[in-house]
């Protein structure tokens, strides 16, 4: 800019000498900064904002002599407006500790909680849980069902089943296993024989199936009254479709 030496100012800090146009001076040292430096430059007679009196312009009309710290600001207010965590001026804009990223954000944090202590948390909560999964409908005292919402439960859980399926046209029964008294659904083909969706089930529920196995307990379907179905006969000649079974070995 050597075609326009009278204008700007360059910085007085040594390592910076920035030409600035809209150079500021500082009230405590007298020399001029650019906007970056105008508050940090260690000045060595530091004493933000001491002035007796409010200057006037040639109008009468006090000036703003606070300008705002805040980096890229110019505004300036006519009274102090320190922030209580940095201790720095601000404007009225810039006044709150989130507005300016003030440094005392980052001393705030969130209390650490101890390991051992999260450690302990986790454990009672997991063996909370599978006390839970251990007690019987019964105990867990679940609500009971009215015949009508029984049927719309039923309805939903068979229509969440069917998204999954990759099968044609399948019917489904509801299978009931009194070792945790769960009741869910599984699809069937329309002419398999008892016996094998005892086996369906058996592989869609991960039960261990030792049927045929020799002095092994076999599973089988019970209908709800306690009687046992034949596994040669068909499924649906025993039970509609939507009924339910029961699953339990062969005592």
């Amino acid at each position: 800019m050597a075609e326009l030496p009278h204008l700007g100012k360059n910085c007085a800090l040594s390592n910076c000498q920035l030409l600035d146009f809209t150079p500021f001076e500082c009230r405590d040292c007298s020399q001029h900064f650019c906007s970056t430096h105008r508050f940090a430059h260690n000045c060595p007679n530091k004493n933000l904002n001491t002035l007796t009196e409010i200057p006037t312009g040639s109008a009468g009309a006090p000036l703003r002599p606070y300008l705002c710290s805040f980096n890229g600001c110019r505004s300036a207010e006519s009274i102090k407006v320190v922030c209580p965590g940095c201790e720095v001026n601000f404007c009225l804009k810039h006044r709150l500790d989130v507005d300016h990223g003030c440094s005392s954000l980052e001393k705030q944090k969130k209390p650490v909680v101890p390991p051992a202590l999260t450690a302990q948390i986790e454990k009672e909560i997991r063996e909370k849980k599978e006390k839970e999964e251990k007690k019987t409908p019964v105990e867990r005292k679940e609500k009971v069902l009215s015949a009508e919402e029984q049927k719309r439960a039923d309805r939903v859980a068979v229509m969440k089943l069917k998204m999954k399926e990759k099968g044609g046209d399948l019917a489904h029964i509801f299978v009931i296993t009194p070792s945790d008294g769960q009741r869910r659904p599984i699809g069937v083909a329309k002419n398999w024989s008892v016996g094998r969706c005892v086996d369906a089930a058996l592989k869609t529920f991960n039960i261990p199936n030792e049927n045929g196995v020799f002095g092994a307990e076999n599973f089988r379907f019970f209908s709800e009254s306690g009687e046992v179905l034949g596994e040669a006969d068909g499924m649906l000649t025993k039970v509609a479709d939507l009924g339910s079974v029961i699953l339990r070995k062969d005592e």
